[in-house]
């Protein structure tokens, strides 16, 4: 009864907003206003190889895998599994860049990143999750390292390890922001992580926590890192994907059906209009 009054007064003093578009909430709202939670759906609707996270049409997957990941095993710079909560559009996109700013997004977007890795084929396999780091003047200026506080939330929902290990020895761009060509973003990441206890993950089974994956560059050359000094496997989760230049906008297809998604809002309704 009084969480009850304290929560009333709390949103009579603050009422509880849309954490995409601002708008106020319905009674029975949770996060997202109902046509956000709609355009989520939407962007969760992707369809992405579980390899190597390549944007693929839905026709173009056999198993979850594109065709040049059932051709071949992984690579020092290959993923061993990718998995990501959808599309970088609409709400997730909103939310995700607010959330770079303000670290109050954190229970919602730890929410659906956790959604996601329960639907993957890896996430049980997992011996220490490790966050993308930022570099120490961009944690400076920010006050707090989304990434972290990500991996924070996923290791304590599955009581794992979480170990940052990984340091960014340089500053370099947030590719989701500029536009630069793929080669180019291989070339400006090259060399800039490092691990600080490699002993730490020696014959482990890893996870990279970020937020925004693009051309994948990042990802890939954190994962060569992690190879190098010593990790048997690694695996990734993100937030949002960008889709591939000649994939449809997610926020165009009809509404799929997402489990992840309808067990976070409270609103049965969305997902079949």
């Amino acid at each position: 009864m009084l969480s009850r009054a304290v929560n009333w007064l709390s949103d009579a003093i603050t009422p509880p907003v849309c954490a995409a578009c601002d708008q106020l909430l319905q009674h029975g709202d949770r996060h997202l206003c109902h046509l956000c939670w709609r355009d989520l759906h939407r962007a969760c609707s992707i369809s992405y190889c579980r390899r190597c996270g390549d944007t693929r049409g839905p026709h173009l997957l056999i198993d979850s895998f594109c065709s040049n990941c059932r051709a071949r095993t992984p690579g020092v710079r290959d993923f061993d599994g990718f998995s990501c909560v959808g599309a970088y559009e609409g709400p997730l996109r909103e939310i995700t860049l607010r959330f770079k700013q303000r670290f109050t997004y954190d229970a919602l977007l730890g929410e659906l990143l956790n959604a996601s890795l329960d639907a993957s084929t890896f996430a049980d396999k997992v011996d220490i999750w490790i966050p993308i780091p930022s570099h120490w003047l961009r944690r400076i200026r920010r006050g707090f390292q989304p990434t972290a506080l990500l991996a924070d939330l996923v290791a304590r929902r599955r009581q794992g390890n979480l170990q940052p290990v990984l340091r960014m020895a340089r500053m370099i761009p947030e590719f989701h922001r500029i536009r630069i060509t793929p080669s180019a973003r291989h070339r400006v990441i090259q060399g800039a992580f490092a691990v600080t206890a490699p002993s730490t993950i020696a014959g482990k089974a890893v996870c990279l926590i970020d937020d925004v994956s693009t051309t994948g560059a990042t990802l890939r050359e954190a994962t060569h890192t992690l190879k190098r000094a010593g990790a048997a496997r690694v695996f990734v989760a993100t937030l949002a994907r960008t889709p591939s230049e000649n994939e449809p906008s997610a926020l165009e297809s009809p509404v799929g059906r997402s489990e992840m998604i309808a067990s976070l809002q409270p609103s049965p309704e969305i997902g079949n209009s």
